[in-house]
């Protein structure tokens, strides 16, 4: 009996955008684990508590994708939480997900400004956080590279589980990036 590939669905988007939602609510019916990026901040902040943001970027990165690269090489389809706005990234992370014999798939969550804006307004009432987040949102703008249409499911808000969920089978049965 032929095991199935093992994919890495990599969500794409700005902070509060959905991802996580989206996340939650898709690896049950994938059979996929999801590992966020987000898990190894405070493991970072122990280990290298002194770090700068760039050290500490770097090592969260590091071990995030460790454990990407070993759920998939056990055979386990992976969704993976993190910007992933820079393209450079998306390939790093396809390239590590081939060299274990996973393919990949992009999937795109293209959040209008003013809803992550509300969502960020939403989850805190203090104003100290609101500019942080939006200082945070700036400079991912300036970083996001929204993935090609054609290679990427793209999700919107108030989108329909099934209807992203037939978009994903669809682009998995053509070979994904088709």
């Amino acid at each position: 009996m032929k095991t199935r590939q093992p994919i890495l669905y990599l969500l794409c988007g700005l902070s509060f955008a959905g991802k996580s939602t989206l996340a939650k609510g898709l690896s049950g019916l994938l059979g996929a684990v999801i590992i966020e990026a987000d898990r190894y901040i405070p493991v970072v902040e122990e280990r290298l508590p002194n770090a700068n943001k760039i050290e500490s970027w770097r090592a969260i990165q590091a071990l995030a994708r460790e454990a990407v690269r070993e759920s998939l090489a056990s055979g386990t389809s992976v969704i993976f939480d993190d910007l992933m706005v820079d393209p450079q990234d998306r390939d790093e992370l396809a390239l590590l997900a081939g060299q274990v014999g996973a393919a990949t798939l992009v999937i795109f969550l293209d959040t209008p400004i003013e809803v992550v804006r509300e969502r960020q307004r939403l989850a805190s009432s203090k104003p100290e956080n609101h500019a942080k987040w939006e200082a945070h949102t700036q400079l991912l703008l300036t970083q996001l590279v929204a993935p090609d249409r054609a290679t990427a499911v793209y999700v919107e808000p108030g989108y329909d589980s099934a209807q992203v969920l037939t978009e994903i089978r669809r682009r998995e049965a053509a070979g994904l990036g088709a």
